[in-house]
């Protein structure tokens, strides 16, 4: 019998396919490709590490660096602390009979009496901790209600009021609402001006707005 002859273009396709999956099969082997490539060079350096450090301990200059930080912590914790008892602690005290007697002959010092505001307000928001001993709440109430009505000129009646109706800070927020100024609106009939004329007129008035709502 006659062997039966295989195409050139078969016998190439072949050896093509058998160098191909040999190349594979030597990459795979070998660890050729990039991600491969990739792990290997952290394990690499991880080696390195770990061949510094072989009993996986921490090192002199961590633990410095840790205690560096915590005692960083530490000291930071300890000042915000003493702040805060220094604020608690103020050396604010409320004035005696005979020195409001002596306020009244002279005449007032609205930004000192406006500081004491302030001040009161601040005892009053936490008065267990920071209340001058031997004064009670009474006193220092009866300082506030004073001293707003010589900054704001309320009536005694009106104050007493609002200090019934809100706490101390809520009350002096709200006085400082109500001195606050309301912008100043012009309102026009559209029927009979327009747009144009209406900004004619304020501009030889030199008066000048931020917006037309017309």
């Amino acid at each position: 019998m006659k062997a039966k002859k295989v195409p050139a273009a078969a016998m190439r396709s072949d050896r093509l396919g058998k160098s191909a999956r040999e190349e594979n099969k030597r990459n795979l082997l070998l660890g050729g490709d990039d991600d491969d490539a990739e792990h290997a060079g952290r394990g690499d350096t991880k080696l390195a590490f770990e061949s510094l450090n072989p009993d996986g301990q921490e090192l002199e200059f961590e633990r410095k660096a840790r205690r560096t930080a915590a005692k960083i912590k530490r000291d930071a914790r300890e000042n915000l602390e003493e702040i805060k008892q220094l604020e608690r602690h103020s050396d604010f005290s409320l004035p005696t009979i005979e020195e409001l007697e002596e306020e009244k002959q002279q005449p007032s010092d609205v930004p000192a009496v406006r500081d004491r505001i302030k001040e009161v307000v601040d005892v009053l928001s936490d008065f267990t901790a920071r209340r001058e001993e031997g004064r009670s709440r009474s006193e220092y109430i009866a300082i506030l209600s004073s001293d707003l009505q010589i900054v704001y000129g309320y009536s005694y009646d009106m104050i007493e009021l609002l200090l019934h109706l809100f706490s101390p800070a809520e009350c002096l927020q709200f006085i400082e609402a109500n001195e606050t100024p309301r912008p100043v609106t012009v309102r026009t009939n559209t029927l009979k001006t327009r747009r144009r004329e209406l900004a004619q007129a304020q501009f030889y008035a030199r008066l000048h707005s931020d917006i037309f709502l017309i």
